[in-house]
């Protein structure tokens, strides 16, 4: 969450020092005067306004789904999951190397060792918004995976491009 808002607050201050240099190089343009004072309130409303619009309908999905992946709720995650399957482990292979081999590649967001369930996300906050959970069950030695779109779009080819990554990650091991 504190990668978004500081995000929003990167959006809000470009538009703001934009708007207000546009409307300073206009009026030089046609030599009038212009009240700083008012194109600096204006700028600051319309750079307020302007990004919550443009990402309100994101917000309304990344806002649960991060709130989710940061959370200790161990449950398959509750809202519709883009990619799902079931890998086998190889023999000997323990939750903590589990771990470990997904720590290199993605930020884990949530581990619980007790039920072993881990929660990450790719690591660049830039790049796409593709998340997963994964139960390990040590008793048979499977893994349970559920990749998913944190802006909620329902595109397919990202989250399974990351189960892909995965599922190679585990069979290259075998």
């Amino acid at each position: 969450m504190k990668k978004l808002l500081w995000m929003w607050l990167f959006f809000f201050l470009i538009g703001w020092i934009a708007y207000v240099g546009i409307r300073m190089f206009l009026a030089e343009i046609g030599e009038r005067s212009f009240d700083l004072q008012a194109v600096i309130i204006t700028g600051f409303i319309f750079s307020l306004i302007l990004p919550l619009f443009i990402s309100s309908p994101a917000l309304f999905t990344f806002v649960p789904r991060t709130k989710y992946l940061e959370s200790a709720d161990c449950s398959k995650p509750p809202f519709s999951v883009t990619s799902s399957t079931t890998i086998d482990m190889p023999q000997g292979y323990g939750f903590d190397r589990l771990k470990n081999d997904i720590a290199r590649k993605w930020d884990i967001t949530f581990s619980d060792d007790s039920s072993n369930v881990l929660k990450f996300r790719t690591k660049n906050f830039w790049a796409v918004g593709v998340a997963a959970w994964l139960k390990y069950d040590s008793d048979t030695g499977a893994i349970q995976l559920a990749c998913f779109w944190l802006a909620g779009m329902q595109e397919t080819k990202f989250a399974r491009k990351m189960q892909i990554e995965i599922e190679n990650l585990f069979t290259s091991v075998q």
